[in-house]
């Protein structure tokens, strides 16, 4: 029995390693993070000739990458976001809009049509983009615009609309005239 029990538990590690490896938002995400990883390396680059070769690859295979994720899910997520690790997409990419400039962190959970979207404002001098924290909840047909700062562990509800706000940690937002219904007290360890 304890065989069977054994073969069973790797039979599921293997086969849930095949799914990730098949599934076409787990490409996505992994073609984001090659061009989001050399486009920053780039930046201090001090020689020219290798700056401009790492540019051209870069600019092909983020072309690659923005045709698979446009055509396969109409969504766009720009590689020069930064995007925290373990971001989960349970419902695929399907409709999601990231800005260029937008900062999104660690252990988050983003639904499908979701608009995390920037603010450009030519008299306050530029480009505002919003600011989400680690562990935040992203229900879907959400948009985040603007100036706007999420506090960590928050959870947006479905529909919501939040613009140039600052939402504090540990909050439950819905609405789409956002309110914060519930800010829960973090738990002391």
């Amino acid at each position: 029995m304890k065989n069977i029990v054994n073969y069973t538990e790797a039979a599921n590690k293997f086969l849930h390693k095949e799914i990730v490896l098949f599934k076409l938002t787990s490409h996505i995400i992994f073609f984001y993070r090659i061009c989001n990883k050399l486009y920053y390396n780039n930046i201090h680059q001090k020689n020219i000739l290798i700056k401009r070769l790492t540019t051209i690859f870069i600019r092909i295979l983020s072309v690659y990458y923005n045709l698979l994720l446009n055509v396969f899910y109409g969504g766009y997520i720009p590689y020069v976001a930064k995007i925290g690790k373990n971001i989960r997409f349970p419902h695929g990419l399907s409709g999601i809009f990231i800005s260029n400039k937008a900062e999104i962190g660690d252990d988050c959970v983003i639904l499908h049509h979701v608009t995390v979207g920037s603010y450009i404002n030519k008299n306050k001098g530029g480009e505002f983009s919003p600011k989400i924290g680690e562990g935040v909840f992203i229900g879907c047909n959400s948009c985040i615009i603007g100036k706007t700062i999420i506090g960590n562990n928050c959870q947006i509800g479905a529909g919501t609309t939040i613009v140039n706000a600052e939402i504090p940690d540990n909050c439950t937002v819905v609405g789409s005239k956002f309110r914060i219904i519930n800010q829960i007290e973090a738990l002391s360890e």
